[in-house]
């Protein structure tokens, strides 16, 4: 996310996605969780509105990470290997080391 300025090591708030949305909203910066068995992985990433549904972007200028997350309009999704993806989170703020 470091094109947003959120780096690796920042910290971010949030709060529960739908709790502050009724609908997923076009930029919002997002927490999304990654559930694959047991292994968890949360991270952050910029909403983007389609007409399928929802695209979670990294905006990182890494090359590793370029490819968005789809998800539907309540903010569920699947990979194809099994994992699937919510975004559960709302970015209220975020900051680094002083």
């Amino acid at each position: 996310m470091d094109k947003l300025r959120i780096y690796d090591g920042d910290y971010v708030v949030c709060v529960p996605y739908f709790d502050a949305r009724r609908h997923p909203t076009q930029d919002d910066i997002v927490v999304v969780e990654r559930r694959r068995g047991t292994v968890i992985e949360r991270t952050v990433k910029q909403l983007a509105l389609t007409a399928e549904g929802c695209e979670l972007w990294p905006r990182s200028s890494d090359p590793r990470f370029q490819l968005p997350l789809a998800v539907n309009r309540e903010g569920e999704g699947a990979e194809s290997d099994g994992t699937t993806i919510e975004i559960t989170g709302l970015v209220i703020w975020r900051g680094g080391e002083v």
